[in-house]
């Protein structure tokens, strides 16, 4: 399957404020210069763990790619919160796909990205949360294509919009059956 990037850009910046915590303990900030300069990046299929910045995102990939069976997907049982790396706990998002509405339910949020989004993300339809369209085509992507995708990005979903972060989203789900899970781990950098 060839690699396919998307790049492009097309929110309003709306003035709000807000703080939020990168991975590496530090505070946004509240500059957006960055923000209209930087273009997303969608990388899918994954598969190029060098180019990941981010030690979660490397780590939880590590973990996902060893709890493969064979040619498919890990199962949904692989998904264990005690065996992820303990600083990545915080970064993580556990999206639930609903075959029978074809939407999504966040089903776990991690309180960096609690306090990234400004609001508890739990047990929320994706398509329902404002701003999350493109969340949205990204997880759609990933129940088509059965494999793993980075994106970097601003972050539209949440009262931050100009927040620069990654997401490396890694899906789940029994053989012959659709992707059920996607494990989301998050990067909040610096702008």
């Amino acid at each position: 399957m060839p690699v396919e990037y998307f790049t492009g850009i097309d929110l309003a910046i709306v003035e709000v404020s807000g703080v939020a915590v990168t991975s590496g303990g530090g505070l946004m900030s509240e500059d957006r210069s960055q923000f209209e300069e930087a273009p997303d990046i969608w990388i899918r299929p994954f598969s190029d763990i060098e180019i990941l910045t981010d030690q979660n995102q490397k780590l939880l990939f590590k973990y996902w790619r060893n709890a493969h069976s064979g040619e498919d997907l890990p199962a949904p049982e692989h998904i264990d919160a005690l065996a992820f790396p303990t600083p990545a706990l915080p970064f993580l998002v556990l999206e639930e796909f609903e075959r029978d509405t074809g939407r999504f339910r966040t089903r776990l949020t991690g309180t960096a990205y609690r306090d990234a989004v400004g609001y508890e993300g739990a047990d929320r339809r994706t398509d329902e949360t404002p701003g999350a369209e493109r969340a949205t085509e990204r997880l759609n992507w990933i129940v088509q294509g059965r494999q793993p995708y980075w994106y970097r990005g601003p972050l539209t979903f949440s009262h931050r919009p100009w927040t620069p972060f990654s997401v490396l989203s890694l899906p789940f789900g029994r053989a012959g059956e659709p992707v059920s899970r996607v494990l989301c781990v998050f990067d909040f950098q610096p702008g």
